[in-house]
């Protein structure tokens, strides 16, 4: 597997989503390309980033803002 596939497959490998022929070729990708790996690392990086955002977010939330939007959700839904 050569860098290009790598960048077209690699969110499936973080995710745990690759067949294991795929995982295979990623895994042994990886071990000789460091750029690949560093690719990786950084993604990683920015998906932790942006769920301790998301958690943060969700917590400095007041209430009446949660209603409101739960509202209007139910509201366009329903």
């Amino acid at each position: 597997m050569d860098c290009k596939k790598i960048q077209q497959v690699i969110y499936r490998f973080i995710y745990g989503e690759s067949n294991t022929v795929e995982l295979r070729r990623i895994k042994a990708h990886l071990e000789n390309c460091s750029s690949c790996q560093e690719e990786r690392l950084i993604i990683e990086e920015i998906l932790v980033q942006l769920k301790t955002d998301a958690t943060a977010a969700q917590e400095d939330c007041p209430e009446c803002v949660k209603d409101r939007m739960l509202d209007g959700i139910k509201r366009k839904i329903g």
